[in-house]
């Protein structure tokens, strides 16, 4: 993941990815921040900008996916982009 900012802004930015992610993501979002940042709208909008622009032309505006394989090496032998729901290769 590319932040973007420095220092207390790029921690800002990252807690912001995780409260947005932590729906679909293993780890709840609330065990790794305090309670009110998980439902505070501005980190959700700022872990939504940061998101789009960082992730979502990869893994889908809604971290779906782009394809429906992602568990199998393209023509590049890379594996493709997989949806952010946990079950991802990386």
């Amino acid at each position: 993941m590319k932040l973007i900012g420095s220092g207390a802004g790029k921690r800002r930015a990252a807690l912001a990815w995780v409260l947005l992610m932590g729906a679909a993501w293993p780890v709840s979002a609330q065990s790794l921040a305090p309670d009110r940042a998980s439902t505070d709208p501005r980190l959700v909008a700022v872990g939504k900008k940061l998101y789009r622009h960082n992730c979502a032309v990869c893994h889908g505006w809604n971290a779906e996916g782009t394809v429906a394989d992602w568990a199998t090496p393209g023509p590049d032998g890379k594996l493709p982009p997989p949806p952010l729901d946990g079950t991802a290769h990386a």
